[in-house]
């Protein structure tokens, strides 16, 4: 996920800062930066596709 989100049709992000803790330090570089991407996806709750009745 880090390094797909390099690619410039993706996202085109930077390497501003490494690690999950550093990751969201910056709010203002955090959505140009790999790590933030990477962690966002690895710590997103999956959601259900399916309406919950």
């Amino acid at each position: 996920m880090h390094e797909i989100t390099h690619f410039t049709v993706v996202a085109g992000t930077g390497d501003w800062v490494y690690g999950q803790a550093a990751a969201g330090s910056d709010p203002a570089r955090a959505v140009d930066n790999a790590d933030s991407h990477e962690y966002f996806r690895e710590n997103e709750p999956r959601r259900s596709l399916r309406t919950r009745r």
